[in-house]
């Protein structure tokens, strides 16, 4: 507990600061499912292959 005002005051503006970074990851973390989800249906919902691979070339020996 707070002994002072100015106390109180740390603990408070640590509480908003807690609650502002928690609503910030916690809008990362849903935007990263929310495009994941996207991907992932679309790419379910198509015959074609989805992923762009360049073909092998083989390293020349040193």
């Amino acid at each position: 507990p707070a002994k002072s005002i100015e106390q109180m005051q740390h603990v408070v503006f640590n509480a908003y600061t807690n609650a502002t970074l928690t609503v910030l990851f916690l809008f990362v973390v849903f935007s990263i499912l929310f495009y994941a989800l996207k991907v992932g249906i679309a790419a379910w919902g198509t015959q074609e292959r989805t992923d762009k691979e360049a073909p092998f070339q083989a390293v020349p020996d040193a």
